[in-house]
């Protein structure tokens, strides 16, 4: 054991625990219990020096790095939480394994040309060109050469073969030509119609244009139509000629004298008229030309239309007013149905270049007072 330490003063025992409790204290090689220390070192002990506050390290700033790698963290997340949870998309239908199988059927179905027998080759292709032949021919008479020229283009891409190849595009030039020769000879039909107000005859050229299924054909038909300058349609209120002497743009001649009581007829041929010529009007399916007219004497009186007919030719279809009474305002309806050319009557859609309406006796001034083109229905 260890020589035990005492006071030097009083004497008194001093243990370990008396030191570190500050109860005791060491000076030189001297120790002392605490009522024992001399005063000069009291106030050391009681006044300890002090201990400085531990500082406060700042926590080290992130680097741009850390702050972008977070960053990153919390995008991937984000968007993990939205794959996982957004509904999922229907998965396309799996094709269907019967259609799959007749298609590559259909494309593998037909042998590949011969190669190493050139007569082989030949007869194959002749074969099958006199097939497609007879698969297009239906069409060809039908006047189907659109249909007709589609088919021939589908099985061009049969071989790519000059064989092949080469006698299906000269049937295709073929019946393009064959198109393009009967849609000139039909196109002149369609504007001849037109000048002379053939409805019908232009609706058939439409018809047959179209069956053809070749949209430029029946495009530059109309537009052929369009050029051609004929008359406007009656109007629903009639087209008065007298009074008024006829509507601007329509007449470009007029025959008579005009008076206060009307127009007076002028001679005209071996008899007299009052008319007019220009592009007039087109013939109503249904309607009149009324007209109201006084003659000096009984004689026979005509209406007079001169309608263009094929190749630009004028033809007359006429109305007859027998033995018209002298010295009376005479009042005539004529339905356009009862104008005719040699027992045929006129057609409907007809452009009227010319109307007159005559006296047969030149010496007889007859007068005018009322000319109108009515019209119920185009």
């Amino acid at each position: 054991m260890g020589q035990d330490v005492v006071c030097h003063r009083c004497g008194k025992r001093l243990a370990i625990e008396d030191f570190t409790m500050g109860a005791a204290q060491t000076l030189g090689n001297r120790s002392y219990c605490k009522p024992c220390l001399p005063a000069s070192e009291v106030k050391t002990i009681l006044s300890p020096t002090p201990v400085p506050a531990p500082t406060t390290t700042p926590p080290p700033k992130r680097s741009l790095p850390i702050l972008l790698g977070g960053a990153a963290v919390a995008v991937l997340a984000v968007t993990a939480a939205v794959l996982l949870f957004r509904p999922q998309k229907p998965a396309p239908p799996s094709p269907d394994p019967s259609t799959t199988a007749a298609t590559s059927a259909s494309a593998s179905s037909r042998p590949p040309l011969p190669e190493k027998d050139p007569a082989a080759r030949r007869k194959r292709i002749d074969s099958e060109l006199q097939a497609l032949k007879a698969k297009v021919e239906p069409s060809v008479n039908g006047e189907h050469f659109g249909a007709a020229i589609s088919l021939l283009r589908e099985a061009r891409k049969t071989y790519d073969a000059p064989e092949w190849v080469g006698p299906v595009d000269h049937r295709i030039r073929d019946l393009q030509q064959t198109a393009d020769g009967l849609h000139v000879q039909l196109l002149e039909q369609a504007v001849e119609a037109r000048k002379r107000g053939g409805l019908a005859e232009i609706q058939k050229v439409r018809q047959r244009i179209a069956q053809w299924e070749m949209p430029l054909y029946s495009s530059a038909l109309e537009q052929a139509l369009s050029a051609v300058r004929i008359p406007e349609p009656v109007p629903g209120s009639g087209l008065r000629l007298i009074p008024g002497l006829g509507e601007a743009g329509r007449v470009q001649r007029r025959h008579g004298m005009p008076t206060e009581k009307g127009v007076e007829a002028v001679p005209f041929g071996s008899g007299r008229t009052v008319g007019f010529e220009g592009e007039l009007f087109q013939a109503p399916s249904e309607g009149e030309i009324q007209v109201t007219f006084v003659t000096p004497t009984a004689q026979t009186m005509q209406i007079r239309l001169l309608v263009v007919a094929e190749r630009g030719r004028t033809v007359p279809y006429e109305f007859t007013i027998r033995s018209a009474a002298a010295g009376v305002p005479v009042q005539v309806k004529a339905a356009f149905n009862r104008f005719t050319d040699v027992g045929r009557p006129l057609a409907a859609g007809s452009l009227v270049k010319q109307l007159h309406i005559l006296g047969q006796d030149g010496k007889a001034v007859f007068r005018v007072t009322e000319l109108v083109v009515a019209k119920r229905r185009d």
